[in-house]
């Protein structure tokens, strides 16, 4: 039924929604902390043009591969590669190794 539909995709919504806002927030914040106060708007513009890149790349692969490869197989890999990038970011957070190098301040 209509309402039942409505009910599934407001859950999905709220379920999604639960994970993402972290993930954004942490974004914002990482670049508040990284760029010059003259060059926020170029770093939240990049941060949303990145976002919009990566959208349309996932699309064309998921376009191309799910001829070939099952969804399943294709969450998978995303959710590993999602796990190994959080990882990497953790384990480097104190490294002496510096993954992105901080923009000079102005």
């Amino acid at each position: 039924t209509t309402l039942h539909s409505i009910l599934a995709i407001a859950l999905a919504t709220l379920a999604a929604g639960i994970f993402v806002a972290p993930l954004n927030t942490t974004r914002a914040l990482a670049i508040e902390a990284m760029v010059a106060n003259s060059q926020k708007a170029e770093g939240f513009g990049a941060l949303y043009g990145s976002y919009s890149i990566g959208f349309a790349v996932v699309g064309i692969l998921l376009g191309v591969l799910s001829s070939s490869i099952s969804s399943s197989t294709i969450l998978a890999a995303a959710s590993a590669g999602s796990v190994a990038i959080a990882l990497s970011l953790l384990l480097f957070r104190d490294s002496k190794v510096k993954v992105v190098a901080r923009l000079e301040r102005a």
